[in-house]
Formats: C-alpha cells, sequence, structure tokens
C-alpha cells in the first residue's frame, strides 16, 4: 500500500501535525493566563475601596473593644483597692 518512503512521509506529517497542536495550545493557555490575570487585577481594583472601608470599621471595633477593656481593668483595679481599704479599715 504505502512504501517505505510513503509511510516516513505519512509519520512525518503526523509528527508535524502534533508540533502544531501543542504550540497552538501553548499558545491559548499564555492568551488564557495573561487574560486571567488580568481579570484578576480588575477584580482587586474594584475590591480594595470596600476591603478599606471593611478594615476601617474593624479597626474601630477592635477601639472600642480595647477601651472597654482597659475600662474593665481599671474598675478591676480600683475595686481590689477598695477591698484593701476596706480591710485595713475593719482591722
Amino acid at each position: 500500500m504505502f512504501g517505505a518512503e510513503g509511510l516516513a512521509r505519512f509519520v512525518g506529517q503526523a509528527q508535524q501535525a502534533a508540533r502544531v497542536a501543542e504550540q497552538a495550545v501553548a499558545f491559548f493557555r499564555r492568551q488564557y493566563l495573561a487574560l486571567a490575570a488580568v481579570e484578576q487585577a480588575a477584580v482587586q481594583l474594584l475590591l480594595k475601596p470596600q476591603d478599606l472601608l471593611a478594615d476601617g470599621r474593624l479597626r474601630q471595633v477592635q477601639m472600642l473593644g480595647s477601651a472597654r477593656e482597659v475600662a474593665r481593668i481599671d474598675h478591676r483595679d480600683k475595686a481590689a483597692q477598695q477591698d484593701k481599704i476596706d480591710h485595713l479599715e475593719t482591722h
């Protein structure tokens, strides 16, 4: 059917087609990755102001929590001092 020469030509063409397909896949993969990177950057730019606002609100809550903790510690310290004074007055 095919001679040795025809078979060699067929194999060579099949290998060439495989290389072209491989290059096409690599090209589209690079395009996809580039597009994904651009899309991710756009989403980050879109969400960054929201993140900053959320961080600001969180910071306010944390500061409020810290102020409450300081007040609680101060109250416990005053209560301990009062206990000491009461103890000295009774003895």
